[in-house]
């Protein structure tokens, strides 16, 4: 499925790639992106937020977590789960509670961040968005569930709750048919 990310009908227009990262991530979405750059790029997102990005040829996460050297083989063995010939690390950290959840959060983030910093600047024509696509890994299921609510909006100031904050309403322009008028 190919959403359109900037409202212009999905033309294929020429743009860096960032540009097409930031407009899935302003709109919340949830899938995977993938970028024909050289060599083609995944993005995965969950609600606007970018858990993971990789090269097509990057290999299997498993290894590359062995090879930085913050799981041990034993580890990935235990923590790891072969599903229809797939690694999937998701419970890792429940499967194997001597891995330390830190070090390997943080390997991942260097790894999306090295990936989104090498193809930030190049040029797609094209983008294409699978939506509610997961990376096979299961990586998302180490992103934390909840969200914190951070204000609550009312109609009138009287239903606010005792001693919350009410903030002035900001005055709308009037429309545009009416100045004319």
């Amino acid at each position: 499925m190919n959403v359109d990310l900037f409202g212009d009908g999905g033309a294929a227009v020429p743009r860096p790639a960032w540009q097409v990262i930031d407009a899935a991530r302003h709109q919340f979405l949830t899938g995977e992106l993938t970028l024909p750059t050289t060599p083609p790029t995944n993005v995965y997102l969950r609600d606007g937020q970018v858990y993971f990005a990789e090269r097509t040829t990057d290999g299997g996460l498993g290894v590359r977590l062995l090879v930085e050297g913050v799981i041990t083989r034993a580890q990935l063995q235990k923590g790891s789960l072969l599903v229809s010939g797939t690694e999937h690390l998701g419970r890792l950290f429940d499967r194997d509670d001597s891995v330390e959840r830190g070090p390997v959060e943080l390997c991942v983030e260097l790894m999306t961040d090295d990936v989104l910093m090498h193809v930030a600047d190049e040029v797609v024509t094209d983008y294409r968005l699978t939506m509610y696509r997961r990376h096979p890994s299961g990586v998302d299921r180490w992103m934390p569930r909840t969200v914190e609510v951070v204000s609550r909006l009312v109609e009138r100031p009287e239903h606010a709750e005792p001693g919350a904050e009410v903030l002035p309403a900001t005055p709308r322009p009037a429309p545009r048919s009416a100045q004319l008028a």
